[in-house]
């Protein structure tokens, strides 16, 4: 027996949020996007240890950022909610995901007075042996 293989993913985006609207993180890092990016998965596994990090919080007075994981186009159940904060995770929730299937990160902010900055989610794919 083996031990199972992990892949790391990272998405972001670099500057100032668009506030109150829906956007989805560049792979890598980049410009905010209202395109949603995606990344191929090259082998079935069990998506999971989501943690996103912002260098500026969302702010106070309910102004919340909702990161999901989404996985052809649909959101998965690992998410991860930060109010105020300018870090989080979710490590609770898995997701499986199937080869070939796309993957990508949605960013929801709830208040058009929200100014987070340079927003980054890391990710894992765990793939069985």
């Amino acid at each position: 027996m083996g031990n199972n293989h992990v892949a790391v993913y990272q998405f972001g985006i670099e500057g100032t949020i668009t506030a109150s609207a829906t956007q989805y993180l560049v792979p890598g890092a980049g410009a905010t996007s209202a395109d949603e990016l995606k990344l191929r998965i090259t082998r079935a596994g069990t998506l999971k240890n989501m943690y996103v990090r912002q260098r500026v919080a969302s702010g106070a007075g309910g102004r919340t950022d909702i990161y999901t994981a989404r996985i052809e186009g649909a959101n998965s159940v690992v998410t991860c909610t930060l109010d105020n904060a300018t870090e989080g995770e979710d490590a609770a929730n898995t997701a499986a995901i199937a080869l070939g299937d796309d993957l990508s990160i949605s960013l929801v902010s709830n208040d058009g007075a929200d100014t987070s900055e340079d927003c980054f989610v890391t990710i894992e794919v765990e793939f069985a042996n």
